[in-house]
């Protein structure tokens, strides 16, 4: 299926709402950037590259801050999904609702809800990728920013 992706609004905050292409989604990308402001494909490695060198696997926890902007209507009900991409690999795809640290309604108005993700070491931290599967009764979200913090190995 195609994916519906979104435009930002200037200023920092990402309004999801209107669509910039078409199609029935599987899933939304909300928030796909570097992390340096460098505009899209100017950034390092995405993954392994035939003839590069090893790059070891190490474990990595990760705390996630996922701040939802303050205005009308900006929370969502829907499945967010969450992947790191570094210097060294990207990271898997993860449902964010499964590494809640607190027990309450995720992402509404306002919110700064915080997760923490372990997986495989991505390296310098470049973007992140944001999306949820519109499925929600409320598929509409005002992402204001994320945060990421490696907390340590293992």
């Amino acid at each position: 299926g195609a994916t519906v992706r979104y435009d930002g609004d200037v200023g920092g905050g990402r309004d999801i709402v209107v669509p910039v292409t078409a199609g029935k989604p599987k899933a939304t990308v909300l928030y796909d950037e570097p992390l340096d402001g460098t505009p899209r494909g100017g950034g390092g490695v995405m993954g392994q590259i035939r003839g590069a060198p090893f790059v070891p696997q190490v474990r990595c926890t990760y705390r996630v801050t996922v701040i939802t902007g303050d205005r009308p209507h900006a929370g969502t009900d829907c499945e967010v999904m969450l992947r790191l991409h570094g210097d060294l690999r990207s990271s898997g795809s993860h449902r964010l609702s499964a590494y809640s640290v607190q027990s309450k309604t995720l992402f509404k108005r306002g919110a700064r809800d915080q997760f923490i993700i372990q997986d495989w070491d991505v390296g310098a931290l470049q973007r992140v990728s944001v999306w949820h599967d519109a499925k929600g009764s409320v598929p509409h979200w005002y992402l204001d920013r994320v945060v990421v913090e490696a907390v340590g190995e293992g």
